[in-house]
């Protein structure tokens, strides 16, 4: 089984758009998307390399029922996560990020 690590960004990200559904959904759809948030991380330690290429070394996983998707490479034996973002957002937004945390180590995370 692969390891799953976090790049620090992404915890705050996921922290974040569970607290605007809690907000401006109802109490609980916060959790419910930290819950499918984790578990489709944990689903990656099996079926991880399933999915296809996005972007560069990137791959995308949706986060159904919530239109979040996350975003994942290969580093070393590890898989490390290093965008959860609306699926509304703009594609190059979501490549310019990624490009950005293209470099960050995931040793430190």
């Amino acid at each position: 089984m692969i390891e799953i690590r976090f790049l620090p960004a992404v915890l705050e990200d996921a922290w974040q758009a569970a607290e605007r559904y809690d907000k401006d959904g109802y109490e609980g759809l916060g959790d419910r998307f930290l819950s499918v948030f984790y578990s489709y991380a944990l689903h990656l330690q099996h079926h991880g390399k399933a999915y296809r290429v996005i972007y560069k070394s990137f791959w995308r996983v949706l986060l159904n029922p919530f239109p979040y998707a996350l975003y994942y490479r290969a580093y070393r034996e590890w898989l490390v996560v290093a965008l959860v973002i609306h699926t509304a957002r703009s594609p190059r937004l979501v490549r310019k990020v990624l490009r950005q945390r293209l470099t960050l180590n995931p040793e430190q995370s």
